[in-house]
């Protein structure tokens, strides 16, 4: 990557998200929780209106409103001050902290590590990060074994219970 880019330290919450639209789809509510349930327009349209309402420039060109609401790229967006989506390269960077692991754990060789495809069915059982420590999954991500009493809690969670990656996200 070329250029420098910033990415929020959390998900967009719904409670962000509908202060700012005017509306919330979500299906899992709650304030501090992730908005979801919307398309590559709505958050074009919410990095638009997010850019606008601090006063700087809008990304995207977008007609209509709401949940029908349709944006195209308004220039480069290297070029634009306003917010923007990351680009999948900046998104797989900040996910991945700048390793190549699917995890990142402070720990190991390359500061992070990956879970065996067989573990992933395991809901019972803690899931080690096979980075040369003993990090558990449950401590980065949510997944069957730290989502509900049962291994399985339908739902989104708030955002920031569990530990960030190395830059903080």
């Amino acid at each position: 990557l070329r250029h420098p880019f910033y990415v929020m330290t959390t998900e967009v919450t719904q409670g962000m998200f509908e202060g700012l639209m005017g509306y919330n789809n979500s299906e899992y509510e709650g304030e501090y929780h992730p908005v979801e349930h919307i398309d590559w327009h709505e958050t074009a349209s919410f990095a638009n209106a997010l850019s606008l309402n601090q006063e700087l420039e809008a990304c995207y060109t977008c007609t209509g409103a709401g949940a029908e609401v349709s944006c195209t790229e308004a220039m480069d967006p290297y070029r634009c001050s306003g917010y923007r989506l990351p680009t999948v390269r900046e998104w797989e960077l900040a996910a991945r902290s700048g390793t190549s692991s699917s995890f990142w754990t402070g720990h190991g060789a390359v500061l992070g590590g990956d879970v065996a495809q067989e573990d992933w069915s395991d809901c019972l059982n803690p899931i080690v990060i096979n980075d040369g420590s003993s990090a558990v999954i449950a401590d980065y991500a949510w997944y069957c074994g730290s989502n509900g009493q049962n291994g399985y809690e339908e739902g989104t969670k708030e955002v920031g219970q569990l530990l960030p990656n190395g830059f903080g996200l």
